[in-house]
């Protein structure tokens, strides 16, 4: 989902689909949220982020240092998880967040990439399939 989103951003930015940068960039985030919180014995229910993020901060206070406030989006709600923005550079720095998350959990799991987070946590988008 987040090579998804980052090759989207390799458009012309006239081309680019904002919604999917950001749905599939918050999609890929949530993923890595709740697989790190599986491994920690906890359900990782599909959540809001924010809320997800709040739960790993109570389990690591490491994730404190990761500031999640880009993901607030103002321009368009579709559900409690998904929402875009028609600012692109709003849209670049989610991409920039959810790999410094991937990267975050990653080293936190022993290697977990967005990849094995999505199988871990059932969630794969046909688009994803295509590029994993």
């Amino acid at each position: 989902m987040l090579s998804f989103a980052s090759s989207e951003l390799e458009c012309s930015e006239a081309d680019v689909v904002n919604y999917v940068v950001c749905h599939n960039t918050r999609k890929a985030i949530s993923n890595l949220l709740r697989s790190f919180l599986r491994t920690q014995g906890l359900p990782g229910e599909d959540l809001p982020v924010k809320v997800l993020m709040e739960q790993c901060r109570a389990i690591d206070g490491r994730f404190v240092s990761l500031d999640i406030s880009a993901l607030e989006c103002k321009a368009y709600t579709v559900g409690q998880n998904d929402c875009f923005c028609f600012d692109l550079s709003q849209a670049r720095q989610c991409v920039e967040l959810a790999w410094k998350i991937e990267g975050f959990v990653s080293k936190l799991e022993g290697g977990l990439s967005t990849a094995d987070a999505n199988r871990q946590t059932g969630l794969r988008s046909p688009q994803a399939d295509a590029i994993l």
